[in-house]
């Protein structure tokens, strides 16, 4: 089985960063799947205003993010990736997920289970699609926070969407929070190192790749 790992959190929470960092560090070791609410939003699909806009918007986010993993699968497979990093939890180049396809839930209005009925899906069948889940918080919470064309939620509404992003994937057996504790720094070697049971070994970076700090990599 693949590793595929969900990288998720409210809005200005570091998983852009966060995924450039496990680019530039491991290349073609990894595979990324990008985040289907930005290739959406920045292609114009319209934002949504009343409840019918909602309900399709994330029908639409729901689709493409799916389909978005399993482009990056089979890319994956079809190309010449090395992919004999065997361990505890799967083989292959691990696929990094710019949010999982439950993250919808979070912007629904109404349950998980609502959304998952809409959605012709179960919160059980979703979890068991991750090996693991990292949520990292929003920097709405004690950190610096600035909307872009993309991000438009005010602070407010920014860590209620990150807790509501805790309660759709807080009961993954593989759930991982990573708190703003100390500076942007340590919260992106925190994840790092939570990471870490689902990378390949360091040895096999490229030379060209290997940095002493992340400060390097930034």
């Amino acid at each position: 089985m693949q590793i595929r790992i969900v990288l998720t959190g409210g809005p200005s929470a570091g998983k852009t960063t966060l995924l450039d960092l496990l680019n530039k560090q491991y290349g073609h070791l990894v595979a990324v799947a990008p985040e289907a609410a930005s290739i959406l939003f920045r292609g114009g699909f319209p934002r949504p205003v009343t409840l019918d806009d909602r309900v399709h918007t994330q029908r639409s986010i729901y689709a493409l993010q799916k389909e978005l993993e399993l482009q990056s699968i089979e890319r994956q497979a079809q190309s010449a990736v090395d992919r004999s990093f065997p361990n505890e939890h799967g083989n292959g180049a691990p696929l990094f997920c710019d949010r999982g396809a439950l993250d919808g839930a979070a912007y629904w209005n109404g349950t998980v289970k609502e959304f998952c009925f809409a959605m012709g899906t179960s919160i059980e069948r979703e979890h068991s699609r991750y090996t693991a889940v990292l949520h990292l918080q929003t920097a709405a919470e004690g950190m610096g926070y600035t909307n872009t064309d993309v991000r438009t939620e005010t602070p407010a509404e920014a860590q209620e969407l990150d807790r509501r992003i805790g309660e759709v994937w807080s009961r993954h057996p593989n759930y991982i929070f990573i708190g703003n504790n100390g500076t942007f720094i340590d919260k992106l070697n925190s994840a790092l190192t939570a990471l870490k049971p689902y990378l390949p070994d360091a040895e096999a970076i490229e030379p060209r790749r290997r940095y002493a700090t992340i400060g390097d990599l930034i």
